[in-house]
């Protein structure tokens, strides 16, 4: 049979659906997960062929995925006979030519199995029903010995594949969607995976989990049995920051668990933290390779049944570039929590996705059910007790833990420039909720080149002295998923003037804070003379999830900021955000604003270790081997105020 005539205007979709297995298996969209050795059974379906009409479909499988695994094969099942397992059961209603006459036919001489049908009268060829149709069926038997991920495609080929109407013209084929049959190593998550697992999704995003880069990831989950006594989990590892690199099987592993008890929809003290020694087995190519991994507890956590727990997986990879990601799962509560703060008390990312992870003692597919928070769906419709899915879904911004009272969804009074807030010298908090952009885009100049503004919110200072000004968002409420981005213009007057393009521009910062893994923060020191206007811009980098948030703006007057860290060799000076960052070996949460006092020359007042820090205005540094973290920053307003923590904002 061959293709011929004009091709129409259609687009259709033929893709190959797995529909069951041998054995235990889990499905989740196009991908099937098996054990070695079983048989899987995929389906054909024909999809989107409007305006036309559908007589004659010829569909090649192309053998070449059979041997793509890690390891064994694939072969189509000829037992009893070929027929067996590749045929067209023209009998099912989902039959595309159900119904009428029609001719059926499978070619199985060669591994490139054809699959064709045709009506026998053109009049009788069937319009677009709106929803995929049957067109053949495929059993791929599985050898004893097969690893990874096999990919099931078909021959794009126009000769090999095609649809023709009943006019004799050719449909056109936009996309061919593979099958993906992944085998789990012997061993590797041995119990039943449809109660027991968050299964990884493959089109679910990962997100880093490594101590080494001072980043940690938790799922909530309910356990329908206790103890839990044995874990597994996927991963991947990336050379960050740069995400295009796959590291894969990665430079060592240091995995350790740790259950929490909920803390009101985040995790709150810890029920048991350990380190693990993980089996790791190759679990086939999801965009980077993946691995999956399996541990016995060395201590049997006990739960109760019914009630929200929390479970974090993380890394700690040796010294280096490569980094280890938790892959994303499901089923469950589209649920689970990013930050920079091992104790999750600040700079929390909420992600309306799960983590891939499997508990002996089972798991409740709806985690205990949703979180409930406020649903910001701008420019003025807030929602309570909305879900961080439903939310998402309806294109709002979710907040963890407020009311839409408390948490207003509204315009911000400074949107626009010609309603720029002055600020003095300080901290400022602000929030671009419900922003829209209003400056000149893009801006040029940026350390990170041009760069679009977001949500951006407008601010004017006026310094008191000449000198070095600097305008920074390095401060723990920043480093959480909002990436924002600074600039700072001026006509060099007394008045601020709003800028209609960048010549008014003094300079713009994108990720000069030097934060590591996640979107850094901005900040610009820059040479100021007292009694000129200066407009502060702050937006959200580019487009997406990580252009809205809340921080504060903190501006320090007269000289550049100095920043101290604690190390195991004592206290480390540097110049710079960047330059500390790089001394703290790669973990930011050291880094602090010192006091430089110029008339006692250059005076810095920081310590390190435990004890009193009612005399330490900056607060204390936690330099303990297990957490990479620092208490709460203590901070005197001015002279007549106590220290007094800053809490921080959750962000959606």
């Amino acid at each position: 049979m061959l293709a011929g005539g004009i091709p129409s205007a259609s687009a259709a979709t033929i893709s190959l659906v797995p529909v069951s297995a041998t054995g235990t298996y889990v499905i989740n969209g196009s991908e099937i997960r098996v054990q070695a050795g079983e048989t899987v059974t995929l389906e054909m379906f024909i999809a989107n062929w409007a305006p036309a009409k559908l007589r004659l479909y010829q569909i090649t499988v192309d053998p070449s995925g059979y041997t793509g695994g890690a390891a064994g094969s694939l072969s189509p099942l000829i037992i009893p006979n070929a027929s067996a397992g590749a045929f067209i059961d023209s009998g099912r209603a989902e039959f595309v030519h159900f119904g009428v006459g029609n001719t059926t036919a499978v070619d199985t001489i060669a591994l490139a199995y054809r699959y064709a049908s045709f009506t026998n009268l053109p009049g009788d060829a069937p319009t677009d029903p709106g929803v995929g149709r049957y067109a053949g069926t495929l059993k791929l038997v599985l050898s004893a010995d097969a690893e990874g991920t096999f990919t099931i495609g078909l021959d794009p080929d126009g000769a090999a594949t095609f649809l023709n109407d009943d006019l004799g013209g050719t449909i056109a084929i936009s996309s061919f969607v593979p099958a993906y049959i992944t085998v789990l190593g012997s061993g590797i998550c041995g119990f039943s995976e449809g109660s027991n697992c968050h299964v990884m999704d493959p089109n679910s995003y990962r997100t880093g989990s490594d101590r080494r880069q001072g980043v940690y990831s938790a799922d909530d989950f309910e356990a329908t049995g206790t103890p839990i006594a044995q874990m597994c989990w996927r991963g991947q590892y990336i050379d960050f920051p740069n995400p295009l690199t796959d590291c894969g099987p990665g430079p060592g592993d240091d995995f350790r668990i740790t259950i929490y008890n909920d803390g009101g929809g985040i995790p709150g003290s810890v029920r048991l933290s350990q380190n693990v020694t993980a089996t790791k087995a190759f679990a086939g190519t999801v965009r980077k390779r993946a691995y999956e991994y399996t541990a016995t507890l060395p201590i049997p956590v006990s739960v109760s049944l019914g009630t929200r727990y929390w479970v974090e997986i993380t890394n700690n990879t040796p010294p280096g570039t490569c980094t280890w990601f938790w892959s994303g799962g499901v089923p469950g509560n589209n649920y689970s929590i990013l930050s920079r703060d091992a104790e999750y008390r600040w700079s929390l990312s909420f992600l309306d996705r799960d983590r891939a992870f499997c508990m002996d003692s089972g798991i409740a597919p709806d985690d205990a059910g949703d979180v409930g928070g406020s649903c910001c769906i701008c420019p003025a419709t807030c929602l309570d007790g909305t879900s961080l899915m439903d939310c998402s879904t309806s294109g709002g911004k979710w907040t963890h833990g407020r009311t839409c009272a408390a948490n207003p969804c509204q315009v911000p009074s400074n949107d626009a420039c010609a309603a720029a807030v002055p600020i003095s010298d300080g901290l400022t908090d602000f929030n671009n909720l419900c922003a829209t952009g209003s400056g000149p885009d893009p801006v040029t100049g940026c350390d990170t080149g041009d760069v679009l503004f977001a949500g951006d919110l407008w601010f004017m200072h006026t310094p008191s002295a000449t000198g070095y000004t600097t305008v920074s968002l390095c401060n723990d409420a920043n480093l959480s998923a909002y990436d924002p981005v600074l600039a700072i213009y001026s006509n060099g007057t007394s008045s601020c003037v709003c800028p209609t393009d960048s010549s008014t521009l003094v300079v713009c910062n994108d990720d000069g804070c030097g934060v590591p893994f996640t979107a850094p923060p901005s900040t610009l020191t820059v040479p100021v003379v007292a009694g000129v206007c200066y407009l502060i811009r702050v937006g959200g980098y580019g487009a997406g999830e990580r252009q809205q948030g809340a921080g504060t703006i903190e501006i320090l007057p007269g000289v550049p900021i100095l920043f101290v860290h604690a190390a195991a060799g004592g206290l480390n000076n540097g110049t710079s955000w960047g330059q500390c960052v790089s001394q703290s070996a790669g973990c930011p949460g050291r880094c602090r604003r010192g006091q430089r006092n110029l008339g006692r020359g250059g005076h810095v007042q920081a310590r390190s270790g435990s004890g009193d820090n009612s005399r330490r205005p900056y607060g204390h540094f936690s330099t303990t081997k297990r957490r990479c973290s620092l208490r709460r920053l203590r901070r005197n307003r001015d002279s007549t105020q106590s220290t007094q923590s800053r809490a921080q904002p959750h962000h959606p």
